[in-house]
C-alpha cells in the first residue's frame, strides 16, 4: 500500500501540476492527506495508564531486540544487508528528474511512475512476499537487489526513448 500509494499520489500531483496551477496540486494532495488522517478518528485511544512511558518502553524494547539480533553472526550480516543501498528502491524518486533525457513528458512520467508503476509495485510486492515464503529472506533481499541493479543498468544502456523509459520504470517498480 505504501509503495503503490506513493506512486499514484505522486502521479496525481505531477499531472495536476502539469495541467493546472501548481497550487491546485498542493491543495488536492493536502485535502487527500487530511482525508487519510480522518481515519484516525476511528482508532481507539489507549488508556492513560498505557500511555505513561509508552515511547520509552518501546524504544528500550526495540534497542534490546536490535542488540539481540546484532550479537549473532547471521544477525549482524542481516543488519549489514539492510543498511546497504542496493535493493533500497530509491531510483523511482529520480525518474521525474531524468525524464527529459528520455524525451518523456509529464504525462508519460505520471503514467509510468504513477498509475502503471503503482499497480506493478503492488503486484510485485504480493509476488515478492509469496516468493520470500519459499526462499530464505536474506537470499531474497540479495536476489531482489541484484534484480534492481540489473534493471537500472539495462535502463542506462538502452536507447533513450519514451517507450524504454516507461518500460524500465515499470519493470523497476515491479522488482522493487
Amino acid at each position: 500500500g505504501n509503495v503503490a500509494g506513493t506512486s499514484v499520489g505522486g502521479a496525481a500531483a505531477l499531472w495536476l501540476a502539469a495541467h493546472y496551477a501548481v497550487w491546485s496540486a498542493g491543495a488536492v494532495l493536502a485535502a487527500a492527506s487530511l482525508l487519510c488522517c480522518a481515519a484516525l478518528l476511528f482508532v481507539a485511544k489507549p488508556r492513560a495508564e498505557e500511555q505513561t512511558g509508552f515511547a520509552w518502553r518501546n524504544l528500550a524494547e526495540l534497542a534490546r531486540d536490535v542488540w539481540s539480533v546484532a550479537r549473532s553472526r547471521a544477525g549482524w550480516l542481516t543488519l549489514f544487508l539492510l543498511a546497504l543501498p542496493v535493493g533500497s528502491g530509491g531510483a523511482p524518486q529520480l525518474v521525474a528528474a531524468i525524464a527529459g533525457d528520455w524525451n518523456a513528458d509529464a504525462d508519460t512520467v505520471a503514467l509510468a511512475r504513477g498509475v502503471f508503476g503503482g499497480l506493478l509495485a503492488l503486484a510485485g510486492s504480493l509476488l515478492g512476499g509469496y516468493l520470500s515464503d519459499w526462499i530464505e529472506r536474506r537470499t531474497a533481499v540479495i536476489i531482489y537487489g541484484i534484480g534492481l541493479a540489473a534493471c537500472a543498468t539495462a535502463m542506462a544502456l538502452a536507447p533513450h526513448t519514451p517507450g524504454n523509459f516507461s518500460l524500465f520504470v515499470c519493470a523497476y517498480s515491479f522488482i522493487n
